[in-house]
């Protein structure tokens, strides 16, 4: 798992703007989350015009993410760990 903790300008609430990234052996990113840039809900002449921060990517899609504490991040962030360990030993026959 990798952490890393910045001050970026224009984000709000900037002094939580944490990104925790959990990578596989060969680097890919398997899970995070973040609000260092924003994300938009839609695309298109129907989608909605949603803009937030707090969102978590696991893989490549990127959903967004309704930050209450910094406890409740950890717990999430560790149930995100937790499922992809479990994911993967049952992939490859692991108990």
């Amino acid at each position: 798992m990798k952490a890393r903790k910045y001050s970026a300008s224009g984000v709000p609430h900037a002094d939580r703007c944490d990104r925790v990234s959990t990578l596989s052996a060969i680097g890919a990113r398997l899970m995070g989350f973040d609000n260092a840039h924003p994300i938009r809900e839609g695309s298109g002449p129907g989608g909605r015009r949603r803009v937030e921060y707090d969102h978590k990517h696991r893989g490549p899609e990127i959903r967004f993410y309704v930050y209450e504490d910094a406890a409740k991040l950890l717990a999430d962030i560790w149930a995100e760990v937790e499922a992809i360990v479990a994911r993967r030993s049952s992939r490859h026959g692991y108990s």
